[in-house]
């Protein structure tokens, strides 16, 4: 059959994270769909979602100077935002829930793997395996779910002319988003073909199928589940749904992902890659819903895209000033050097089974230039450019550089991901420096027995050469580390501090706490690196799997090692002194600007949320007991907000009198 009319594409990354920068999955599926001739639309619901909230929190300051800084009431809102939560109920005895929606303070962590933006619902996972209903209930509740009205506000509409939604779910934080809003599209539109698609959708699609099969009020939701790379796969649902036909994929049934761990595989070479690249006659890497409501496991999950074959990724759907890094002047725009890992042995890390293993590919450097000019070019107030790649080699970082110093533009800076190698030598430093270039390392540990453990790879004679050299060039990588992997005892812990606080000077850090990927090699054999997952866990949706050391420090101890490392560290970097976080509420200082906050949306309402702002640029506070990683970095402009007692907030303005 012969396509008689071509469906348009909707491509949709959904609530809900914070808005930084426009996403790159929705750009690069909409830029391979227009390039073979088929109508696509992206949709950053994401980002609409945050206007939506952001346009719907009241600030009135009620006491205090005023703050005339461009940045301190945006900033105040979205601290507001970070520290609430519509139904997280980390609390709650699942078994009364009754689906009642509180809105109420989220948990304070200082994890930074807690989702920094509200509603993603994510705690209701726990209870998807075992009770999907309940999930379908709370999709098709708009007395509980926030995204009923924020659709009926905001989507409506724009999912009728379409034959087919994609959604991009990037993390777990997505999923309830992306069912409700599935559920109102389907409303809107009964016909409408709706697929998943991305990392998370990998990870767990073996799981999630199941649970779809036994509760038809979600299966309905979802008519398709892709894993791995999706340009292919969309391409071919879009042809087949023009042609007026039910997409079908490739039948034969593929070993569950947890079964196809690389550390079982060998590289492929040049050649088979080729052939992983070519076109398919039906749906590649793709998981379908049959008429009877089950699922047809893919037979090929192998489909890999040629990286010199993809078209520039296409933001022209996107309003670029509804994301902070634009909103800030610092605009940012992700591209992709390469698809997969070329090392593929890190222990921690799933990248090396939700690839296809030892797929590693690279975007020709040509046609990496040829996207930032044409970013440059189309897209104005864009000077950051951030490389997805999980990886870059080495011998590609001079091009690059050489690329950027002849802009001559000095307001042009990128970055990367690069492992600890050793041609990486001064002059490879000196270009990056030259051209603005931060090189992200993966450090992990400074412990050479953990390193060996989990197979980072890493010689620390390496990378005390190339600190060392950095230092004297007055160049500053960014170090990415861990603390927590498994059997860490707490003087391992304390070589990574020791290690930062010698170079402190000379680089900026992120510290990670530990958590076990789904599908990585921990994850999947636990018992060699010290740690036990019980069965029960390890078939849960859980992002975070609880796990239990056999060695090491306790797992109560874990959080103190984390916290101390992580609170002295930031004390070094930044001459910082600690401040007691419940002490700050409690207490309205006569230079402290004092704000009331409330938010209200559809039948959704927070009232009297209080905060006080100190009216002085950051200064290196070491907050406890606040998420520390996302909101006390970077703040040197905007000052420092506290959360306070609602009490003490009209005990002052009783005794200040209110503006």
């Amino acid at each position: 059959m012969t396509v008689t009319k071509k469906i348009v594409t909707g491509v949709a990354f959904p609530p809900s994270l914070l808005a930084e920068t426009p996403p790159i999955s929705v750009a690069t599926l909409t830029a391979y769909l227009r390039d073979k001739g088929m109508p696509a639309l992206g949709l950053d619901l994401n980002a609409d979602f945050n206007k939506y909230l952001l346009d719907r929190v009241e600030i009135e300051q009620v006491q205090g100077p005023e703050n005339t800084h461009e940045f301190t009431e945006p900033f105040i809102k979205r601290f507001f935002l970070n520290h609430i939560t519509g139904n997280y109920f980390t609390e709650t005895n699942f078994e009364q829930w009754d689906l009642q929606q509180q809105c109420q303070v989220a948990p304070e962590s200082l994890s930074i793997w807690d989702p920094p933006f509200p509603y993603s619902y994510c705690e209701f996972l726990s209870i998807l395996r075992d009770e999907p209903e309940r999930i379908a209930k709370l999709v098709r509740d708009p007395d509980a779910n926030i995204y009923h009205a924020f659709y009926h506000e905001k989507v409506a509409g724009k999912a009728a002319d379409l034959g087919l939604m994609g959604f991009s779910i990037m993390g777990y934080n997505q999923v309830i988003p992306a069912l409700t809003l599935g559920y109102l599209m389907k409303q809107e539109n009964p016909d409408l073909y709706i697929c998943w698609g991305g990392p998370w959708v990998t990870s767990f699609a073996d799981m999630l199928i199941p649970r779809l099969e036994a509760c038809p009020e979600l299966g309905d939701l979802i008519d398709s589940l892709v894993v791995r790379e999706g340009e292919e796969p969309l391409l071919k649902m879009a042809e087949a749904l023009s042609r007026g036909e039910r997409p079908v994929g490739i039948p034969g049934g593929c070993k569950p992902m947890s079964e196809q761990s690389v550390l079982d595989t060998k590289p492929v070479g040049r050649k088979l890659l080729l052939e992983m690249s070519k076109p398919r006659e039906n749906m590649p890497n793709t998981h379908w819903r049959t008429e009877d409501g089950t699922y047809e496991r893919s037979g090929d999950i192998s489909w890999v895209a040629d990286m010199n074959q993809l078209p520039t990724p296409d933001y022209s759907d996107f309003d670029l000033s509804l994301y902070t890094t634009f909103q800030e002047g610092q605009g940012s725009l992700v591209l992709q050097g390469s698809r997969s890992c070329y090392y593929m042995k890190c222990s921690f890390c799933n990248a090396i089974t939700n690839f296809a293993p030892w797929s590693y590919r690279e975007r020709s450097t040509e046609n990496l230039q040829k996207d930032i000019d044409t970013f440059l070019e189309l897209y104005p107030g864009t000077v950051h450019f951030d490389f997805a790649d999980a990886v870059f080699p080495a011998k590609r970082l001079v091009e690059l550089a050489d690329f950027f110093i002849a802009k001559q533009r000095p307001e042009l800076f990128w970055e990367v991901d690069v492992r600890f190698e050793g041609n990486i030598d001064k002059a490879v430093l000196t270009k990056m420096r030259d051209s603005q270039g931060t090189l992200r390392f993966g450090l992990e540990t400074a412990n050479e027995r953990l390193l060996d453990l989990v197979r980072k790879g890493n010689r620390m004679e390496v990378v005390h050469r190339l600190l060392q050299d950095s230092r004297e060039l007055g160049y500053k990588p960014f170090l990415m580390t861990i603390v927590g992997l498994p059997t860490e005892e707490r003087n391992e812990a304390e070589e990574l501090y020791q290690f930062l606080s010698d170079y402190h000077d000379t680089v900026t850090y992120q510290i990670a706490d530990f958590i076990v990927e789904r599908n990585s090699p921990i994850q999947l054999r636990p018992d060699e690196y010290g740690i036990h997952i019980d069965d029960d866990e390890q078939e849960s949706f859980h992002h975070n799997l609880h796990f239990t050391r056999r060695a090491g420090y306790s797992d109560e101890e874990a959080q103190e090692v984390y916290q101390d490392i992580l609170v002295r560290t930031m004390q070094r970097f930044k001459g910082a002194h600690e401040v007691d976080v419940e002490q700050e509420r409690s207490r309205v200082a006569p230079d402290d600007s004092v704000y009331r906050l409330s938010l209200r949306a559809g039948s959704f309402a927070l009232e009297n949320y209080w905060v006080k702002h100190n009216n002085l640029p950051f200064e290196g506070l070491v907050p406890i007991g606040y998420k520390v990683q996302q909101q006390w970095t970077d703040m040197s402009d905007k000052g420092t907000v506290f959360e306070i007692d609602p009490d003490i907030a009209l005990g002052a303005l009783a005794g200040a009198g209110s503006r």
